[in-house]
């Protein structure tokens, strides 16, 4: 899985360098569809699991996905936990399952606070991994979570991060905020990006807000 992980990730930077969507969408679902074969793995307790967590890397990978199939805040804090690890690869998938477990009010938070703090880390992979997590948190506010107004400024501070897969990330990320003035103002910012998969993102975002705004003038 390890070699697969490496693998999809050369292919898809390739891929994001020449605007090939459909591609990538292509390669992240073959990663995802093996993050999910590992999670179906039969294991009956979790701390059972948690053992297997002080293995080498790819097992350590491999209780985080086992980790999907338990729904109590142990999981939560778990993964928090796992993304601190010194492996960007259990760095990356910690990052991702977060995005994918049943977040409670009590995990929240720290699982945000986590995410955030992912956005700072050094392999780019972890980085937008961690922008997809928390758009999926701020999407499940209407399972009950609270509104939490870090995922907006965070995603508006990694619109200038370095890295333009992460700014490219950050942008659509954004969209649930696309009418919000501060976040219209910074995306017109990146419509003149250097780098074209940014300006793309950034203006598909930022064309739908203005859909949306002169639809609002025909009502």
């Amino acid at each position: 899985m390890r070699f697969l992980y490496k693998t999809v990730k050369k292919i898809y930077f390739i891929f994001l360098a020449h605007g090939a969507i459909f591609l990538i969408t292509l390669l992240l679902s073959i990663l995802d569809a093996s993050f999910n074969s590992h999670a179906n793995e039969v294991i009956y307790d979790f701390d059972e699991n948690m053992l297997a967590f002080e293995g080498a890397s790819q097992e350590r990978v491999k209780a985080i996905l086992r980790s999907l199939n338990f729904s109590d805040d142990r999981v939560a804090a778990f993964l928090i936990n796992a993304t601190e690890d010194e492996d960007p690869y259990v760095r990356y998938v910690a990052a991702w399952a977060l995005g994918r477990i049943q977040i409670t009010k009590k995990s929240q938070s720290s699982a945000i606070e986590a995410l955030i703090k992912g956005l700072q880390d050094d392999d780019p992979w972890v980085q937008t991994e961690s922008i997809a997590s928390l758009t999926l948190i701020n999407d499940k506010r209407e399972e009950g979570l609270e509104v939490d107004h870090r995922i907006r400024a965070a995603l508006l501070a990694a619109l200038n991060d370095q890295n333009p897969y992460v700014r490219e990330s950050a942008a659509l990320g954004l969209y649930p905020w696309s009418e919000d003035i501060e976040v219209k103002m910074a995306l017109e910012k990146t419509f003149y990006d250097s780098i074209s998969i940014v300006r793309e993102a950034s203006r598909r975002v930022g064309s739908q807000s203005l859909e949306v705004s002169l639809d609002g003038l025909h009502v």
